[in-house]
C-alpha cells in the first residue's frame, strides 16, 4: 500500500521518487509487469492486433532502454536506476487503470485522461533524476513518446505493405 501511495503522490502531487528505494528484484519484477500489463492494455483495452501489441512492446522496451542509455551520461547511476524502477511502476499502473476503466469508458477517453497523468508524473520523475526543472523533464518524456509513436507507426505501416502483397 506504501507502494501505492508512494506511486499517486508522484503522479498527483509532483512527489519524489526518493521513497522508492531501487532493487534488482523490484526492478525485474516491475519489468515484467510491465510487459505484460502493456500487453493486456494494448490487446483489451485498444483491441489491437497480436502482431501490433508484439511490435507496441518491442518499441516501448527499445525506446526505454536507449533512453535510459542516453540518460547515463547526465543522471548518477542511482539515481538513474531509481528513475527506470518508478517509471516501470508508473506504466504499470497506468496500464492497468486503463483497462479496468476501459471496460465502462471508451477507451480512447481513458488513454487520454491516464496519459495526461502520466505525462506530468514521468516529467517530475525525470526532471528529479537529471537535477532539472520539470520543464526539462517534459521535453526528455516528450521526445522519447514521440520516438515511440514514430516507431509504432512505421512497424504498422510495414505490416500494411507486407501484408498487402
Amino acid at each position: 500500500m506504501t507502494l501505492l501511495r508512494s506511486l499517486l503522490r508522484i503522479l498527483f502531487k509532483g512527489g519524489s521518487p526518493e521513497r522508492i528505494l531501487y532493487s534488482r528484484s523490484l526492478f525485474l519484477a516491475a519489468l515484467g509487469a510491465a510487459i505484460v500489463a502493456s500487453v493486456l492494455a494494448q490487446w483489451l483495452a485498444h483491441n489491437d492486433h497480436l502482431v501490433f501489441v508484439i511490435l507496441r512492446v518491442f518499441a516501448e522496451l527499445t525506446m526505454f532502454m536507449l533512453w535510459m542509455v542516453f540518460l547515463t551520461a547526465r543522471v548518477a547511476r542511482l539515481r538513474l536506476a531509481n528513475m527506470g524502477l518508478v517509471l516501470l511502476m508508473i506504466s504499470v499502473l497506468a496500464d492497468v487503470v486503463t483497462i479496468l476503466a476501459a471496460t465502462a469508458v471508451d477507451a480512447k477517453v481513458v488513454s487520454v485522461v491516464v496519459g495526461l497523468v502520466v505525462f506530468y508524473g514521468i516529467a517530475n520523475v525525470v526532471a528529479w533524476a537529471m537535477r532539472k526543472p520539470i520543464q526539462i523533464g517534459a521535453v526528455h518524456f516528450a521526445v522519447y513518446l514521440a520516438t515511440v509513436s514514430g516507431l509504432d507507426f512505421a512497424f504498422r505501416h510495414f505490416f500494411d505493405i507486407v501484408a498487402g502483397s
